[in-house]
């Protein structure tokens, strides 16, 4: 917003550097926004990475294998296996 008023109230000046001062503020604070957003994605990552590599190890012992677990028993062209 200051920027933006900036611009309004010194039409030529700003041509010259004036509002400077204005765009540097506003450019650290989108840096930081999305610094920020960058953490709190990766923290959503490794949440779930972590809720991933958990529900591996529940399907190694043959429970919750889901749709990939279904396909082994699937033969050639899509059909079921015969016999």
């Amino acid at each position: 917003m200051a920027l933006q008023n900036c611009h309004l109230e010194h039409g030529y000046l700003r041509f010259v550097g004036y509002c400077n001062q204005q765009k540097l503020d506003l450019t650290k604070c989108f840096r930081a926004e999305v610094r920020r957003r960058s953490i709190g994605t990766t923290d959503v990552a490794a949440h779930r990475e972590a809720g991933r590599e958990s529900s591996q190890g529940e399907g190694e012992a043959g429970a919750g294998q889901g749709a990939r677990g279904a396909m082994a028993d699937v033969g050639s062209g899509g059909r079921p296996a015969s016999g």
